[in-house]
């Protein structure tokens, strides 16, 4: 199986944590759900035929760079709402957690004709910017390194779902962070966090495909929106 391996950063990003609704966090490394997104704007695909062209397909991130992080207010309006009727919720201000020039590699991988077409497509051009989570945060760079081969390893640098995490060693304790968030998941048990890391190795107690570190995961294995 052969890989796509591309460095992208942000000036701003917020890669929203399921279920948070009092405060807005992020993921401080998008799934692969969001890499599927951004892959399919630099690529041009259709978000109805995204799903099924990426359904065979491995993806992953990792961080490269530490980021700095800021705190703004953000409004939202909870539905139904109307001023004039009672009974109905009004607008409320949470707190949106923002990360600050982030920068991260980016694998997808797959079928070696499958990824040797995507990559040709995108050392020609990209057809749409990607966004850093929504759609006011800006890409800053966005390099498409090489393909190389995917090899399968019990040691990762990014993350993990709990139940498949071994151990944790801290590789430079300086800037190193090890957090579990939640995420929407088909992996078993279903409610099982996840392991975030930076500098750090993320030991496995089973071999998983990966890229320079980068463990990667199939897209079926999450929630993609809408599906």
């Amino acid at each position: 199986m052969k890989a796509i391996l591309a460095e992208i950063s942000f000036f701003e990003a917020h890669f929203k944590v399921h279920y948070t609704k009092t405060f807005r966090l992020s993921y401080p490394i998008p799934l692969p759900t969001t890499i599927t997104g951004i892959f399919g704007a630099l690529l041009g695909i259709d978000r109805k035929d995204i799903l099924n062209q990426f359904s065979n397909l491995y993806l992953g991130a990792k961080l490269i760079r530490p980021f700095k992080e800021n705190f703004e207010s953000f409004t939202f309006i909870q539905i139904p709402w109307d001023i004039k009727k009672k009974g109905t919720w009004p607008p409320g201000i949470v707190p949106l957690q923002l990360l600050n020039e982030p920068s991260y590699q980016l694998v997808v991988a797959g079928p070696n004709n499958q990824i040797d077409n995507y990559y040709q497509q995108l050392k020609k051009s990209f057809i749409y910017l990607p966004y850093g989570g929504q759609n006011d945060f800006f890409v800053k760079d966005i390099k498409i390194l090489k393909t190389v081969e995917v090899e399968e390893k019990f040691i990762l640098e990014n993350y993990a779902p709990k139940n498949l995490v071994d151990k944790v060693e801290v590789i430079n304790e300086e800037g190193a962070f090890l957090i579990t968030l939640p995420v929407m998941h088909k992996f078993i048990p279903k409610e099982d966090p996840f392991y975030f890391g930076y500098k750090v190795r993320i030991y496995l107690k089973e071999k998983i495909p990966t890229v320079n570190g980068i463990g990667l995961y199939e897209l079926s294995k999450f929630y993609y929106p809408n599906q």
